[in-house]
């Protein structure tokens, strides 16, 4: 049995929701198709742009985008503007902005200033567009600051102690003018969670979205502030679910004082938030997302795609569209394998180009800086269409976004997210051109 949509979308995450909506904002009948929940959703939750340039930690994302543009034509910040930096930086303005107004502002940043953000080991990390509940997190702005680190007994992967001494250490060796002046460190029990087994950080923010809950917590917390005297109160990213807005900023108004959330580790609570803002967003102007539902394979004729054939559970299902955006991810997410001789790409076998022929991986196991197997991925021209073998368009309805994009290294850069926002922003345009 045959589905027809105006348009189907391949992948779950930033890029292929974001894709998906822009097409659906047209008044097209779109459709996302997922064997899972998206990268996103294990993802920090914040939105990188460019946290390095040649090693060096970026401060102002616009300045080194343009240079990267300039000096790097297969990456994807200078496909989107056709090798045109100042275009490149309207687009990526444009598509923040819109990310934006889908999250109600309860995120916040500009694309010429980045925030450097502690995680829970007290290192740090350079983001751009990040959660109002993390914007205080800022080390760069840290001036003789006074904090109280939260912990939460039997939650294992945030221990308040260790990341005080830590965070301490950093800021006042690695940032120049930024001190912490004092800092200490507090457990607070959530009763309800108990205190004899393993709890997550899912499990603690979900009972935060409990009002009686809450308001126990912030009690304790009134009671720590006052015998600390603490500027600034840091958390683990644990203060709420659906609700992480709203407590964040009863929290700063009862409390008195700046509160912050630091970058967490997969699973990940805002990673999580930040999915379910995209996936409303698509349901608002009438994404369908189908979940277990694994692309087998593409039917291409003519220079244009026709179909996809899935499977889900035992049963396999033909989808017809007019237009098809392949946001499937990369090596994590599956868009692209190596079989130890070889990268491709499974759905369309799509030729896969990396920086090196011979030498994918790093010499050493833990060796710092870019690894030549981050640059793989599928080539596209300026409008988002891979090429095919022969180094020609493979379909005229079928756009690329997101990470399984060849020419950059978004693990090192520090710009997956916001490679996944612009590209799959520009690909949905692109696709509605298309219909």
């Amino acid at each position: 049995m045959d589905i027809q949509y105006d348009a189907i979308v391949i992948g779950a995450g930033m890029a292929g929701l974001t894709a998906a909506r822009k097409i659906a904002e047209t008044g097209k009948k779109v459709a996302v198709l997922s064997r899972g929940l998206g990268t996103t959703n294990m993802s920090t939750g914040v939105i990188d742009l460019l946290g390095y340039f040649k090693n060096e930690l970026v401060i102002n994302p616009e300045e080194h985008i343009k240079e990267l543009v300039n000096t790097s034509p297969y990456h994807p910040y200078a496909k989107i503007g056709n090798g045109d930096a100042k275009k490149t930086l309207e687009i990526l303005k444009i598509s923040i902005q819109d990310f934006l107004e889908i999250t109600n502002m309860t995120y916040a940043g500009k694309t010429s200033q980045n925030v450097v953000l502690s995680n829970y080991f007290g290192t740090f990390r350079p983001s751009c567009i990040v959660p109002i509940s993390m914007l205080h997190g800022n080390l760069l702005e840290f001036e003789d600051s006074k904090l109280m680190t939260v912990g939460v007994p039997c939650y294992s992967e945030f221990n308040a102690k260790f990341f005080s001494k830590s965070l301490q250490y950093v800021v006042n060796s690695f940032f120049e003018q930024t001190t912490i002046k004092e800092i200490v460190s507090k457990d607070i029990m959530i009763p309800s969670l108990g205190k004899d087994k393993e709890i997550t950080s899912i499990e603690i923010a979900e009972a935060l979205d409990n009002e009686e809950l809450f308001s126990g917590f912030l009690k304790q917390l009134q009671k720590f502030v006052n015998e600390t005297d603490a500027y600034t109160v840091v958390f683990p990213a644990i203060l709420g679910y659906k609700n992480w807005f709203q407590n964040h900023q009863h929290l700063e108004k009862e409390l008195g004082v700046q509160v912050f959330e630091c970058l967490s580790l997969p699973p990940s609570v805002p990673g999580q938030r930040l999915q379910q803002i995209l996936e409303n967003a698509a349901n608002d102007v009438g994404v369908e997302i189908h979940r277990g539902i694994q692309v087998l394979s593409a039917h291409v004729e003519n220079n244009e795609c026709k179909t996809l054939e899935t499977v889900a559970d035992i049963y396999r299902r033909t989808f017809t569209a007019d237009v098809f955006v392949l946001a499937t991810g990369s090596f994590i997410a599956e868009g692209l394998y190596f079989d130890g001789t070889k990268f491709y790409e499974p759905i369309f076998d799509l030729p896969v180009r990396s920086d090196s022929k011979t030498d994918y991986f790093a010499g050493k196991r833990l060796e710092s800086g870019k690894h030549n197997i981050g640059f793989t991925g599928i080539i596209t021209d300026e409008t988002l269409r891979p090429f095919d073998l022969d180094g020609k368009v493979l379909a005229d309805n079928l756009f690329g976004a997101g990470s399984i994009l060849a020419g950059y290294d978004y693990i090192s850069e520090k710009s997956g997210l916001g490679i996944a926002l612009t590209t799959g922003y520009i690909a949905g345009l692109n696709a509605v051109e298309n219909l």
